[in-house]
């Protein structure tokens, strides 16, 4: 049945979402008791200095007299971070976003500047490939662009299987190294003191799986647990974007 590698998974997702949530927006919930639907909010102290709005219009606007300027947007954070003595190395994109930067006119252009291409008339550019607007994105602002496309699965108490995405879609975020954090963990109380007749066995650095039958022999149990949590670091060196915002 691999129930171990189920259960151990399950904690790596778990562990993954939070950890896409506190990237993208500065905390994350930890989930206390699911059934009465408590959790815990966790903040890492982003700045809001270093919180910042579209210019023109919100990425997603169809407004002809105010189109989206997604790569003013973005420089922003490059110019507020030079200011400060900081060097952005890293930026973290949406899918959904990038498409939207890409599709843009100020996109199309970045890619035709980056190839020396000759523009008589920007509606004629055509939508850049994914692999060479990311390299028109890398030369333009000397970082990394990583898109984020990741949707899970998680499963209910009611045992229905519904998609997530724990990546706040709207928001850019931009940080100095590719090295954005921690995972904590500490010790279950199940390490120091085991109940009887489970079988327990430890995966990697944190995680306890158990195994444990009841009356009837021939039904088995197997469950996961760990006492972690994903930690953001140097919040004062990390700048987002709101792409779905404007400027007052």
């Amino acid at each position: 049945m691999e129930d171990t590698p189920k259960v151990v998974k399950g904690i790596d997702v778990r562990t993954e979402c939070m950890f896409l949530e506190a990237l993208s927006t500065g905390a994350c919930l930890v989930d206390t008791d699911p059934e009465a639907k408590t959790a815990i909010r966790v903040e890492f102290g982003y700045k809001p200095e270093n919180e910042f709005k579209a210019i023109k219009a919100a990425w997603t606007s169809t407004d002809p007299k105010a189109a989206p300027t997604p790569q003013d947007d973005i420089q922003q954070l490059f110019d507020a971070a030079q200011n400060k003595g900081v060097s952005l190395t890293n930026v973290y994109i949406s899918k959904k976003y990038f498409d939207l930067f890409r599709h843009s006119d100020q996109g199309k252009l970045l890619v035709a500047y980056y190839t020396h291409s000759v523009v008589t008339d920007k509606a004629l550019l055509p939508v850049p490939s994914r692999k060479m607007f990311l390299e028109a994105l890398q030369d333009e602002f000397s970082a990394t662009f990583t898109v984020i496309n990741s949707t899970f699965r998680v499963e209910g108490l009611d045992g229905t299987k519904t998609p997530t995405t724990p990546w706040k879609e709207a928001n850019v975020v931009a940080t100095p190294t590719d090295k954005v954090g921690r995972l904590v963990y500490g010790t279950l109380a199940e390490e120091t003191n085991p109940v009887q007749n489970v079988t327990y066995a430890k995966s990697g650095s944190h995680i306890l799986v158990s195994k444990y039958s009841k009356v009837d022999p021939l039904e088995e149990f197997t469950s996961a647990q760990a006492l972690c949590i994903p930690v953001i670091d140097g919040a004062d060196t990390i700048y987002v974007l709101k792409a779905d915002e404007k400027k007052a």
